[in-house]
C-alpha cells in the first residue's frame, strides 16, 4: 500500500496567510542526511563488495579489484597468483597424465593376464599332445598284440583241424 506524504507543505487560511507547515523537516534532529553526488558506496567494505561483484562478472580485472583494497604488496599478490595459476595448470596436466598412465596400466594388466592364459593353454595343449601320443602308442601296441593273438589263434585252429 503506497501512501504519499508531502513534506514542508504550507497550510493557508482564507486570506492566503500561512498558518503552519505540515511535516516540517526543518524542525527537529534527524539521523539521516541527504547529500547529492555519486551513488557509489562510501563505505570501504561496501565499495569493495561492489568491485568484487564487477570482478566476478568479468567487468574489471584483478589489478583494478586490488586497487580498491588496503593490500600494501599488490605486486607480490599478483606474482603469487600467477605462480598459483601456473601450479594449478601443472596440476591439471599431471592429473591428465596420471589418468593416461592408469589407462595404460590397465591395458598392460589385461594383456599380461591374456599372455598368462595363453601360456597355460599352450602347456595344457602340450600335455594333451603328450597324452595323445601315449594313447596312440598304447593303441598300436594293443593292436599289435591283438594281431599276434589272432595269428596264434588261427595257427592253433589250423593245428586242431589237421
Amino acid at each position: 500500500m503506497n501512501r504519499e506524504s508531502r513534506i514542508n507543505e504550507s497550510m493557508y487560511d482564507d486570506l492566503g496567510n500561512e498558518i503552519k507547515k505540515f511535516n516540517d523537516i526543518t524542525v527537529g534532529r534527524y539521523d539521516v542526511q541527504i547529500v547529492s553526488g555519486s551513488t557509489l558506496p562510501n563505505n570501504r567494505w561496501a565499495r569493495f563488495e561492489y568491485y568484487m561483484s564487477l570482478y566476478e562478472k568479468g567487468v574489471i580485472d584483478q589489478i583494478e579489484l586490488l586497487k580498491q583494497t588496503e593490500v600494501v604488496d599488490m605486486e607480490g599478490v599478483l606474482e603469487r597468483m600467477d605462480i598459483l595459476k601456473q601450479l594449478q595448470q601443472q596440476n591439471l596436466g599431471m592429473q591428465e597424465q596420471i589418468k593416461k598412465l592408469e589407462g595404460d596400466l590397465q591395458t598392460f594388466e589385461r594383456e599380461s593376464i591374456h599372455d598368462r592364459k595363453r601360456v597355460e593353454l599352450e602347456k595344457f595343449k602340450t600335455q594333451l599332445n603328450g597324452m595323445l601320443d601315449s594313447i596312440r602308442s598304447a593303441s598300436k601296441l594293443y593292436e599289435g598284440r591283438l594281431n599276434d593273438e589272432v595269428k596264434r589263434t588261427k595257427i592253433d585252429n589250423k593245428k586242431k583241424t589237421e
